[in-house]
Order: C-alpha cells, then sequence, then structure tokens
C-alpha cells in the first residue's frame, strides 16, 4: 500500500487574518493567528498552529484542532503557490530545531516553512507560512 498523499490544505482563520492573505508578498509569506489543516488520501488529518509543548510558542502538529470552531472561517488554500505543488504528493513534516520554532513541510527539492516568528520576534503566538526557511537569528 502506497504512503498517503496531501490531498487538501485549509486554513481555519479568525475573519481579521483574511485581509493577511489578499495583502502584497501573501503569495510568498503570510502570518495567521489560528491554524492549518492538512487532509491526507486515507482520510487523516494533521493540524498545525502555535502551541505551548515542548516550548511556550512554538509550533505544533496533531490530529485534533488546537481551537474551539467557533469564530473560525475556513479557507481552502490548496491552490495558494505556498501549497499547490504539494497537492498529491507524499510529503514529511520535519521540526527543523529541538525548540520546533520551524516546521518544515516538503516533498523532493519543494519546501514550505512554518514558524512562530511574526515580524523580528520569535515565540509568538502566531503561525508564519513562507517558502524560505527563516533566517538563523532566532532559536
Amino acid at each position: 500500500m502506497s504512503p498517503p498523499t496531501l490531498s487538501q490544505v485549509v486554513y481555519e482563520l479568525f475573519e481579521s487574518d483574511l485581509e493577511e492573505l489578499r495583502r502584497p508578498g501573501a503569495e510568498n509569506e503570510h502570518t495567521i493567528d489560528r491554524e492549518v489543516r492538512l487532509e491526507f488520501s486515507n482520510g487523516d488529518t494533521r493540524y498545525i498552529s502555535w502551541c505551548s509543548e515542548p516550548e511556550q510558542y512554538c509550533i505544533g502538529v496533531q490530529e485534533r484542532p488546537f481551537f474551539k470552531p467557533s469564530g473560525a472561517v475556513a479557507v481552502d488554500l490548496s491552490h495558494h503557490p505556498l501549497w499547490r505543488s504539494f497537492i498529491g504528493k507524499v510529503v514529511t513534516l520535519n521540526p527543523l530545531d529541538a525548540e520546533h520554532q520551524v516546521l518544515e513541510i516538503r516533498f523532493g527539492d519543494a519546501a514550505t516553512y512554518l514558524f512562530s516568528k511574526e515580524g523580528e520576534s520569535w515565540y509568538s503566538d502566531v503561525v508564519t507560512i513562507a517558502d524560505t526557511k527563516p533566517k538563523a537569528d532566532g532559536p
């Protein structure tokens, strides 16, 4: 049996985050306050958000939502430039540091990075999604 492929990427957002997705440059990097939901071909789901384990304001991955559904706006971003090359592919989720500040999602040479940095501040209660790994000025 072949490994599951990524079938959909959904952001579960606060309504205030919708403008962030429309701003210039959001095709390369944007920051949200809630969570990213990855759905796989075998029915598995992974939620990615800021959390408190193993470090306060790090990036966590789990099978259930980090937030209660109230107030969420679900937006399918499967065709967004940061995600479209991963759809239908077997991806890996790799924490790049012991404190889980940076999570790499990879297929072959393509990678998208999720990290708990807002502007120049690390250890933030946000998820920044970008096409480049953040500079090593943090953890």
